[in-house]
């Protein structure tokens, strides 16, 4: 480029540092707006979302937000982290382990802040804290290295907090979510592990074992307390049983996958009866993957072929369904995971939409 005054002409090197320079400015003048405006945390709410059934039936379920795939973009504070990693997460985007991959399970902390969810193909479990958008990656490790391969369960017992690995065919007990060590629980006992739930009045742990068609319970030490279920379609038989909950009065809520059902166990591992069947009716499964209950015991599962959610009433009588393959609030790609936190809400890991949906139940 000439300059009209001297005759000079600036070498090629010099304009072109000049206009990445000129880029690097614009770009941040462009972000400033971000930066300044406080951005939302990591449940990005949607006031006015959609309620099932819809109107003019009375609203069941009402749609409260989602918490994106990207965890570093939340933020309660104008400029969070240093200048470097601001400018880093504008120039090249999010750390990869703040990302969500495929989440898998979700559990809700007692204290309602907290949210661990398990990315099972990212190896890793994220804990958040909504109000304070604090980020923490539970990652235990021991002589050899990193623990976690596959994690497809997680659920909080206080402050512990235990993980189902199928890679690692075992539970992963930390202590708290920023341990730096986790404890093998069942690693000789369990073959596939594919789900975790926390019997708060028993003081149990109940692993479904779908390597094993079996579930197995633990005390919070770990050590094996008994086993039931066997590979079959007869009731309290299973066939590659998924995830699991406790219900109000302790009951083990299953969902059978490959019987294309939901059973109900006492706490000592009785038959109690069980609801569905293969199908494409309205209270049919064709994958049912999640189960979580409610305050009222009703029953919620996450049928991840049918990518839809259908709740029954404990015997098995369905109340609602929503959902359908989409990437819109209420819709979902191939999800998996579900809970239901001490506020009725409804969480679920949308595994390939790379986030988690939340809804709130209606009294």
């Amino acid at each position: 480029m000439a300059d009209h005054t001297t005759g000079f002409v600036a070498p090629a090197s010099v304009w072109d540092s000049a206009m990445r320079y000129r880029k690097l400015v614009i770009l941040c003048l462009l972000s400033i707006d971000g930066c300044i405006r406080p951005r939302l945390g990591f449940l990005i709410p949607e006031p006015d979302g959609p309620v099932w059934p819809v109107p003019p039936e009375p609203a069941r379920v009402r749609f409260v937000g989602t918490i994106q795939c990207d965890l570093s973009a939340a933020s309660s504070s104008p400029m969070r982290g240093s200048f470097q990693e601001t400018m880093q997460s504008l120039l090249w985007g999010p750390s990869p382990s703040r990302r969500l991959l495929t989440p898998h399970a979700i559990a809700v902390h007692p204290d309602q802040r907290r949210v661990a969810i398990a990315d099972t193909n990212a190896s890793r479990v994220h804990v958040i804290d909504l109000p304070s958008t604090k980020y923490e990656e539970a990652a235990p490790v021991d002589e050899d290295g990193a623990i976690l391969k596959t994690p497809v369960g997680v659920v909080w017992v206080g402050d512990q907090l235990w993980i189902a690995d199928a890679g690692v065919g075992a539970i992963v007990k930390m202590e708290t979510a920023s341990s730096k060590s986790g404890v093998l629980i069942g690693k000789d006992k369990l073959v596939r592990p594919a789900g975790v739930a926390h019997d708060s009045a028993r003081q149990r742990l109940y692993v479904s074992d779908a390597g094993a068609h079996r579930i197995v319970a633990f005390d919070l030490e770990g050590s094996e307390l008994y086993r039931f279920g066997t590979q079959g379609a007869a009731p309290g038989e299973l066939n590659f049983p998924a995830q699991l909950s406790c219900d109000p009065d302790g009951n083990i809520v299953v969902a059978d996958a490959l019987n294309f059902r939901v059973q109900r166990f006492s706490p000592e591992g009785r038959p109690l009866g069980y609801f569905g069947k293969k199908g494409d009716a309205a209270g049919d499964f064709a994958l049912p993957k999640g189960v979580a209950t409610d305050s009222l015991g009703n029953i919620w599962v996450v049928d991840s072929q049918f990518e839809n959610v259908q709740a029954f009433d404990r015997e098995g009588r369905l109340l609602l369904a929503l959902g359908g393959e989409g990437q819109r609030a209420g819709e979902f790609w191939l999800p998996a995971g579900a809970t239901v936190d001490r506020e009725n809400r409804l969480w679920i890991a949308d595994t390939y939409n790379r986030r988690v949906q939340v809804f709130q139940i209606l009294p």
